[in-house]
């Protein structure tokens, strides 16, 4: 080696390895010094992943410890043994933009994303065709955590997927809730999941989402200090030579933090303070061994570190810090004002002096505490300052209008440039980030002199802000606010409008027409206007039951001189009138002549339920399950994107009806689950409780009963259908009785209720146990005007069951028996031959009353029903009817346990099927299929997919067949 030169000088700064890394020999990859232990536990981690058992990996430690470095390690190695990698970082100046973190870690704000991310892509930035302003922010982050999950699932279908984020710590809460969502794959895909995280304290959300992955199973690794062995290999790897004791002295003041090692020996080296001696390398100066003529030079090493040369360099970098921790160099173009060319000269020195990354889309600080200290240089009324010309610069660009938001929040005040910007991108920046937008009206609001003609538009964006975020009584509170301080006619109607959808959201029916009602009374109120708010007069009309008022609106709305679109929603309107008054067939007609009228119509601006959904409806009530899949399939894509209003928890809520009725049992839990993580207008929450609360009385289970039972609202009979029944699983059959009696008579007659004849079955069932009959006298009348209306097997069933129980002929209710059957409605078909069975040993005729009993109880066993097989095995006992042999049940494992949908669902995943493409094939939502996923690897005994194609190869083989997949 050359006098005076130490091994290495040779070298750039950015040629060196990370902090805390050397190369292994025979490969290019990184290892960590003094991290053996760890990076062996993730490797075998990404192993497991790679034979399909999913895990998620806490990383915990303090900065500077090696999480990124050992991060890139493991997405190296994952990359070199086929896993797809999604690698990302969480950046501190994005915590409030939402999804942000995972949309990097998916390569979703990438500019050379995968074709397979657009749709994911358009849902976060709000593109114009992904209406979702109309949904509101709850069922917004609904959607896009269903598109990740479904994203993901796809790709685990191919590959084994390992997902890395680092520093979550600055997560937004959105990516928060997206990676708690994934939790539930980890029980059956091959993926990985490792996020790394500073200790400390944490937000409610991060602190959530941590002990969640813990008990699904996570592995925690904490990275702490290095010991004094790891330390000096570390300055030996970086130095090329063995350090010298009073080196080794000096740098045990870095406490063992592999950053600020290499950091200080960075600024040793390059200020001259070491030298060879024999075939070490040691601190040389005149100081008496202690280091006191060196250790100045180390303080403030970080800020020393960033002198990169130039001035220019560092005020550039300055700027740069302010956008974050990763920037684009077009962005940071802009925003300075000079040529993308004169700048690449100038952000080289920072990559050469391994201040600044190249990750290939952007320039990335190697470490957030560079550019931390960087932002930290400059005076804060001057960054603040910077602030707001960086966010007017990036709005006459065209940047996202989160990304210049973000800047104006920064900044202490706002110009007149910025408040315009806000006026005209208020309605994107809130359909994109209302969070945002909220705090930027609000700052907006502070600075206006008194007068200002912005302020009226500001104070109207504001209320529908808090509105589409989900805080409805804020946004009440906003909007009446605006009105007491506004006498702008142009925003009156608007704000009355906003005032009536809080109270229709929150429930309160009554008081959003009364409040629409005001909106009509304004002078000033347009056509247009007038048009949305009578739709939403009739849409509280429909719920409140005013079933003539209802139909006056939809006749004028649907008058052929108007609109393609009010035309539709009238008819729509109409249809939702049959409905109520059970008139099923003319309101299917209706419903299918106002979908082919908005085949040229860009958008429903004024409906009020998606037109798919009710003739999702009608179809169930015609036993048109297949064609109301599809429909309800529709509801649920157009929901997704925005065109409907009460859309998704009210699709999940007829799906779930519709499994209720076919037998579907095990996935009414999937769509009362997805329904209930929907935003909740009108209690439709109370109406998913209700057919869960249904399923787990049959199934054995009493489940907790609401103290509240809204008996003045729509839908308050489902409280009332699952309090009856528990009434009789306690030993009251005449209590329930006279509930679901109550329940009939104080109906609505609204659109909530208008399957309120699903409880005919049990009154029928009920006035017989209890030998009332004449209770139920006029039913028979009601049972034969709905088979007339909604022609098909289950309202000729449910008739003849209804006239079979009040004339006590069980012929008639056998041949209901038959009509449910063809229906495809088991429980029906076996409460039919519960009651033949009843009528039968009433009579003395036990010999015919038993093979009755038996079907009963064969339609039981199947579903599951075992509160109802109990109960009608105990009756008939009493009766002298006994059950012939065991009951047959299903197995609880194996291949056997498995129900019909399983074993498909299980087919098709042995063949390599994704969970979207498997729910596409059969109808299902994705959801519900990873539900069925789940329970069969539970069945079989199983951890993961992978498992399961073998299970299935072996178990082809052992049968003969082709042994291969």
């Amino acid at each position: 080696m050359p006098d005076g030169q130490l091994p290495g000088d040779d070298l750039r700064p950015g040629d060196r390895p990370d902090a805390g890394a050397r190369a292994d020999p025979g490969t290019r990859r990184p290892a960590l010094v003094g991290r053996a232990g760890e990076t062996a536990q993730l490797i075998g981690f990404a192993r497991q992943a790679s034979d399909g058992r999913g895990l998620a990996v806490i990383v915990e430690g303090d900065p500077g410890m090696g999480k990124s470095t050992m991060l890139a390690m493991l997405a190296a190695h994952c990359r070199g043994n086929g896993l797809r990698v999604c690698h990302g970082k969480a950046d501190e100046l994005q915590q409030r933009l939402p999804f942000a973190a995972i949309g990097a870690c998916l390569g979703a704000w990438s500019a050379r994303r995968e074709p397979d991310v657009d749709a994911l892509a358009g849902l976060l930035r709000g593109d114009a065709g992904v209406r979702l302003a109309s949904v509101g922010a709850a069922d917004r982050h609904f959607v896009v955590t269903e598109a990740i999950s479904e994203l993901l699932d796809r790709w685990c279908a191919d590959d084994p997927v390992a997902l890395l984020l680092d520093d979550l710590h600055w997560a937004d809460e959105s990516s928060l809730l997206a990676l708690h969502r994934l939790g539930p794959m980890l029980d059956r895909c091959p993926l990985l999941i490792v996020v790394t995280v500073r200790p400390g304290p944490r937000s409610a959300a991060l602190d959530g989402l941590l002990r969640s992955l813990v008990a699904r199973g996570a592995r925690s690794l904490r990275l702490g200090p290095l010991d004094q062995d790891a330390v000096g290999e570390l300055v030996h790897h970086l130095l090329g030579a063995r350090p010298g004791p009073r080196l080794m002295a000096l740098i045990a003041g870095a406490g063992g933090n592999p950053m600020q090692v290499t950091e200080w020996i960075t600024v040793l080296r390059r200020d001259r303070h070491l030298g060879v001696t024999g075939d070490q390398i040691d601190l040389v100066g005149s100081d008496d061994g202690s280091g006191t003529g060196v250790t100045g030079a180390l303080m403030g090493t970080i800020s020393q570190r960033l002198d990169v040369g130039s001035r220019d360099a560092r005020e550039v970098l300055r700027v740069a810090a302010l956008l974050g921790s990763g920037f684009d160099v077009g962005e940071l173009s802009v925003v300075l004002g000079k040529p993308t060319i004169e700048l690449w000269e100038v952000l080289t020195e920072a990559v050469d002096a391994g201040v600044l990354v190249d990750d290939g889309e952007r320039l990335v600080f190697r470490h957030d505490l560079l550019r931390q200290a960087l932002a930290a240089e400059l005076p804060a009324a001057l960054r603040a300052a910077l602030q707001l010309q960086i966010g007017q610069a990036l709005a006459a660009s065209g940047a996202l209008p989160e990304r210049v938001a973000e800047r104006l929040l920064a900044a202490t005040t706002l110009d007149g440039r910025a408040l315009d910007w806000l006026v005209e991108q208020s309605r994107p920046l809130t359909r994109r980030a209302p969070d945002l937008a909220i705090d930027l009206v609000h700052r907006a609001l502070g600075v206006l002199r008194p007068g200002d003609p912005r302020a009226p538009l500001l104070r109207n964006h504001l209320a529908w802000a808090l509105l589409y975020a989900g805080r409805a009584a804020d946004a009440a509170d906003a909007a009446r606010a605006a009105l007491a301080a506004d006498r702008e006619p142009a925003h009156v109607v608007s704000l009355h409008l906003l005032v009536a959808l809080a109270h229709f959201y929150r429930g309160d029916v009554v008081a959003a027409r009364a409040e629409a009602e005001r909106a009509l009374a304004v002078p000033q109120v347009t056509s247009a206007e007038e048009i949305r708010v009578r739709a939403l007069i009739a849409g509280c009309d429909l719920f409140l039951g005013d079933l003539d008022a209802v139909t006056q609106v939809s006749d004028a709305m649907a008058d052929r001189t108007h609109h393609p679109r009010v035309r539709a929603h009238g008819l729509a309107l109409r249809s939702c009138v049959l409905l109520a008054r059970r008139r099923v067939a003319a309101a299917l007609d209706t419903i299918t002549e106002a979908i082919a009228l908005t085949g040229a119509v860009e958008s429903w601006d004024h409906r009020q339920i998606s037109p798919y959904l009710i003739q999702g409806v009608c179809l169930v009530e015609l036993d048109r399950y297949a064609e109301a899949e599809t429909a309800l399939g529709e509801a649920l894509r157009t929901s997704q994107q925005g065109a409907d209003f009460l859309p998704l928890a009210w699709c999940r809520w007829v799906r779930a009806d519709i499994r209720f009725l076919d037998g579907r049992w095990d996935e009414v839990l999937a769509e009362v689950g997805a329904g209930l993580q929907a935003t909740d207008y009108v209690d439709v929450a109370q109406m998913l409780h209700g057919v869960d609360g249904v399923v787990a009385l049959h199934r054995g289970r009493i489940p907790t009963l609401p103290t509240d039972d809204h008996t003045d609202r729509p839908g308050c009979w489902r409280h009332q259908w699952v309090t009856a029944l528990a009434r009789e699983a306690q030993g009251h059959p005449d209590e329930a009785l006279t509930l679901l009696l109550a329940a009939w008579d104080q109906r609505l007659t609204a659109v909530t209720d208008q399957n309120l004849h699903l409880i005919w079955p049990d009154i029928a069932r009920l006035a017989l146990i209890v030998d009332r009959p004449a209770s139920i006298g006029a039913l028979p009348s009601e049972t034969a005007a709905f088979a007339e209306d909604a022609p098909a097997a289950s309202s000729r069933a449910v008739h003849l069951l209804v006239e079979g129980v009040v004339d006590a002929d069980p012929g008639r209710i056998r041949s209901a028996a038959g009509w449910y059957a063809a229906a495809g409605r088991p429980l029906g078909e076996a409460y039919a031959w519960e009651c033949a069975a009843i009528l039968l040993a009433r009579a003395d005729r036990p010999a015919d009353a038993r093979p009755a009993l038996d079907r009963a109880l064969a339609g039981y066993d199947a579903l599951g029903a075992v509160w109802d097989a109990d109960r009608a095995v105990t009756y008939l006992a009493e009766l002298g009817v006994r059950r012939r042999g065991r009951p047959r049940t299903r197995p609880r494992s194996g291949w056997d346990a498995l129900t019909g949908t399983e074993r498909r669902i299980a087919e098709l995943v042995a063949g390599g099927r994704s969970n979207p493409d498997i729910a596409a094939d059969l109808h299902l939502s994705p959801r519900t299929v990873q539900h069925h996923v789940s329970s069969v690897l539970a069945k079989l005994g199983l951890s993961s997919r992978v498992e399961l194609v073998a299970l299935a190869f072996q178990r082809d083989a052992d049968n003969g067949g082709p042994g291969q997949r």
